[in-house]
């Protein structure tokens, strides 16, 4: 386990520097990541099932069809969608120093319980709602919420 993190850890050094700070062309440099996350990663990490394997060098495939196209959210989200596929709870892509993260953030940071989520914090002008439990997102109870989050943690 600790031996795929760091291989997850070391290639995902590589990734995400691309985009504005990069004089490549986004494809080629969205290609580039692909690559180093199929070989750094799908390809050496024991935590794959060989099934998982597969699905993730398909995913790998698909997002490689994507490159150039696809905004620096849209790869992220196709890279924890690839490491979901692990499908062990431990494996993720930490983006690293210098690495693209979404600019802006929740103002409020849910925790999950098994009988539900609860607003554990929340930013200044929210700082009433701490400790309200969610009933719906979206209008999606929480066990729903978690089907479809899955894809992005395994």
């Amino acid at each position: 386990m600790i031996r795929s993190c760091l291989a997850i850890c070391a290639t995902a050094a590589l990734l995400l520097g691309a985009g504005e700070a990069s004089s490549k062309p986004l494809r080629e440099a969205q290609l580039e990541d692909l690559q180093a996350i199929r070989d750094g990663y799908v390809q050496k990490s024991q935590a794959f099932t060989p099934r998982g394997r597969t699905r993730a060098q398909l995913l790998v495939d698909k997002l490689e069809t994507r490159a150039g196209s696809m905004s620096d959210a849209e790869l992220m989200v196709g890279l924890m969608q690839v490491s979901a596929l692990a499908d062990n709870g431990h494996d993720s892509f930490n983006f690293g120093d210098g690495g693209w993260v979404p600019p802006k953030r929740a103002k409020v940071r849910l925790a999950w319980f098994p009988d539900g989520i609860v607003i554990a914090r929340a930013a200044p002008e929210y700082r009433d709602l701490l400790g309200a439990k969610v009933t719906r997102l979206d209008g999606l109870t929480p066990h729903q919420v978690m089907g479809h989050l899955r894809k992005l943690g395994g």
